[in-house]
């Protein structure tokens, strides 16, 4: 399957007839995906077994909501892995959950390119800030960089508001998967008074596509599908999700002695009631059973990890993405 994920903060109207066209658009190329769109712009992800159809449906949908030139990062998963079940394009109050609007009026802050980028991770005066979620960084992350400790964007405004004067002086560089998180990010860090704020263009998948020629990266990067993360090449990652609290796993975790395939990990393994956890067990012989007669059961489709529901992860969100 072909992807491609994008956004663009731009001031859009008439949301419902805008879905109904671009839903049309998307269905017509057998395009799947999720597409959300807000007053405040778009933010996509989406996916095709052809490439020619996919490329038709982005110039479709860039032209038709006047979208111009903008960055969209590109990958290609595995002939057998299905990306994306099916697709939904919703209408929202934000392309990506934080809890306001993004500011048009405000200026936009720096953008990085990955060499520039590199050169700011070299510099022993710039510190450089996650701002994706703990269960992303545990995956992958560059050299040196500050965990914010979050587990839904809405958190990360605490943390800008008290972070220590020290690094609202000195030269900062943020990231996230693809830079949307960035955007609003950068407004909040702006406001809170940090005084040289540079973001990552494109995010961790568009520095990943430039081939440096000294990467930085180190893991892999979780991505909000059914790949779980991808690799430095940007091919599937090795990451699994965890059935019963969705968060991803890497093959540490999975060597664990609280792992427990389809049941628990070292994640949730002390969360789980014991009535939940024989559910679970229950759901795992059945699932085998079916995979052994080469059947259908629904309990594969496992779901990407609601970043925004601390207390309910299985819970399938697409509200923060990117």
């Amino acid at each position: 399957m072909f992807i491609a994920s994008f956004y663009k903060f731009v001031q859009l109207r008439e949301l419902e007839e805008l879905r109904a066209s671009v839903e049309q658009t998307c269905r017509d190329r057998g395009v799947k995906g999720t597409i959300i769109l807000a007053t405040e712009g778009i933010n996509a992800s989406i996916g095709a077994p052809s490439e020619k159809d996919l490329e038709s449906c982005l110039d479709e949908i860039l032209g038709s909501l006047s979208l111009g030139n903008l960055l969209i990062n590109r990958s290609k998963s595995g002939p057998t892995t299905d990306v994306f079940d099916q697709l939904i394009v919703r209408v929202r109050g934000e392309i990506v959950t934080f809890g306001e609007s993004f500011d048009f009026s405000k200026p936009r802050l720096p953008k990085a390119d990955s060499d520039y980028w590199n050169k700011m991770l070299n510099d022993p005066n710039c510190s450089i800030l996650d701002v994706r979620n703990e269960y992303e960084v545990r995956l992958g992350r560059f050299e040196r960089s500050i965990s914010p400790k979050t587990h839904s964007f809405g958190e990360f405004r605490d943390w800008a508001e008290n972070a220590h004067p020290k690094l609202k002086r000195n030269p900062i560089g943020i990231y996230c998967t693809g830079g949307i998180r960035c955007e609003k990010a950068a407004q909040l860090l702006d406001e809170s008074g940090f005084e040289r704020v540079t973001q990552l263009d494109g995010g961790i998948l568009n520095y990943l596509a430039s081939k440096p020629d000294s990467s930085h990266w180190t893991g892999e990067c979780f991505v909000f599908d059914k790949r779980v993360s991808v690799d430095a090449d940007l091919q599937e990652g090795t990451a699994t999700q965890c059935h019963a609290c969705r968060r991803p796993l890497s093959r540490e975790d999975r060597e664990t002695d609280h792992y427990e395939e389809g049941i628990s990990c070292p994640h949730c393994w002390n969360e789980i009631p014991d009535q939940r956890r024989e559910g679970l067990r229950e759901r795992a012989k059945q699932m085998a059973i079916a995979q052994e007669r080469n059947q259908y059961h629904i309990g594969k489709k496992a779901q990407p990890v609601d970043p925004n529901n601390r207390s309910s992860p299985s819970k399938q969100s697409s509200r923060e993405r990117s």
